[in-house]
């Protein structure tokens, strides 16, 4: 009905979330034939590393099926969007970068090889552990070929406030965009083969590496009862502030968690630890005089050791360590060795790479955690006592007065999410 009122640009993407294989994106299709909705596109989603990898693959089969290979000739596109941030939660930093890269070059080459025009959706966030960052530097990072004059990109409504409530804001950050869309747009697929062999053989041993050791984080017997406590997700769980709620179905694990949460939860105890662990760790067997070549000659590269120093940057060990207060002796000492030794490597991976301290490029964002971290600093501090005393609240089986202690569990509840606003407000860049 919607379509005959309006037309067919009434509907358009239907994103099909998680897909893995080609019955994901054909059974919306189906459905959508029956229900008479013609004009639709399915659009697939490839969120985990895995998924990524198996990504070119899937759009390969599906051009080979005659209805679907007329469906989207009529459509005049193939988009496809992918995730960057369920494959960060799944992978870790490092390896997730470079699976996002080699999945947009692959699924690229399919559609070249298909004559089919390709349209990437970047399923970014604004912190630098879902995708975020610097627009026009993540658009040139793009790879040669992927881009081709067409480009979607998610904008979190937490962005639209500073890069479009000023008019000069709005357009200056518009024009840098359009140039660097144009500039990528530019790079033939052919320019893919001048990245020297010694450059992605690096970043196959680092990713696969970094990936292992983040995943050994990640593994560990206590980490969930460690990362429950000492990061407030849980009370951000209850908090009705998000679009929808912070787990999927299912018993409380990792893998039901949902990635917004996950970043978010890091951010506010200050560990930013989505945007950079196992950056150092995998590196370390790499040649820094190779990496520093790296860094100066390939775009992705520079764009990817420029937002690890970001995040780094407004990581703070010191309040972090505050929140290991929350957190039994036997967990702060199995976990906190790892956390602190992997950013002390990492800060000191990518100083030598750039041959500078963090950020001595970017003296505005420098400046900025300076004068904010006084103003943020004592909210953050609050935020463990406020935790440590609601916590405690909720713990207490033999409380007399009941209805007194709802009415102090609403009053800190209502406390934590102003630290949670705060904190949030601080850091810029949270989900």
């Amino acid at each position: 009905q919607v379509q005959k009122r309006f037309g067919e640009e009434a509907t358009g993407s239907y994103i099909v979330s998680m897909t893995e294989g080609v019955s994901d994106i054909l059974e919306p299709l189906l459905l959508a034939k029956q229900s008479g909705l013609t004009a639709i596109d399915a659009v697939p989603l490839f969120e985990t590393v895995q998924d990524l990898q198996n990504g070119p693959a899937v759009l390969d089969r599906l051009f080979n099926i005659p209805c679907y290979r007329d469906h989207v000739e009529k459509r005049g596109l193939q988009e496809v969007m992918i995730g960057y941030s369920d494959s960060n939660k799944d992978a870790g930093f490092l390896s997730a970068n470079w699976a996002l890269y080699q999945a947009q070059e692959e699924i690229a080459k399919v559609c070249k090889k298909h004559n089919i025009p390709l349209r990437i959706f970047h399923g970014r966030g604004t912190s630098i552990g879902r995708g975020g960052g610097p627009a026009g530097k993540a658009i040139l990072a793009q790879p040669a070929g992927s881009v081709g004059g067409r480009m979607r990109i998610t904008e979190q409504g937490e962005a639209l406030s500073e890069r479009y409530g000023d008019v000069d804001l709005a357009h200056r950050h518009l024009e840098q965009v359009t140039h660097a869309f144009i500039l990528s747009s530019a790079k033939e697929a052919s320019e893919a083969a001048k990245i020297p062999t010694s450059y992605r053989e690096a970043m196959d041993a680092a990713g696969e590496k970094g990936k292992n050791f983040y995943r050994s984080l990640l593994e560990a017997e206590n980490f969930l009862d460690f990362y429950h406590t000492v990061t407030p997700i849980e009370e951000i769980s209850r908090l009705k502030i998000g679009s929808r709620p912070a787990r999927r179905k299912g018993e409380r694990s990792l893998d039901n968690l949902r990635a917004i949460p996950w970043v978010f939860s890091w951010t506010q105890c200050r560990a930013n630890l989505p945007g950079w662990f196992s950056l150092g760790t995998g590196f370390e067997d790499t040649d820094v005089e190779l990496l520093k070549e790296m860094y100066q000659e390939w775009a992705f590269f520079k764009a990817l050791i420029d937002f690890a120093q970001m995040s780094l940057a407004k990581a703070d060990m010191g309040v972090l360590a505050s929140y290991f207060a929350l957190v039994t002796d036997e967990i702060k000492e199995e976990f906190w060795p790892v956390i602190f030794d992997e950013y002390q490597k990492s800060v000191a991976m990518i100083e030598s790479i750039t041959g500078k301290a963090l950020l001595a490029d970017d003296t505005t964002l420098a400046r900025g955690i300076t004068l904010r971290n006084p103003y943020v600093d004592p909210i953050s501090y609050l935020q463990v006592e406020l935790l440590q005393r609601l916590r405690s609240l909720s713990s207490d089986e033999n409380t007399i007065d009941e209805a007194k202690e709802d009415e102090e569990r609403k009053e800190l509840e209502s406390a934590v999410l102003i630290s949670l606003i705060g904190v949030a407000a601080g850091m810029r860049n949270t989900g």
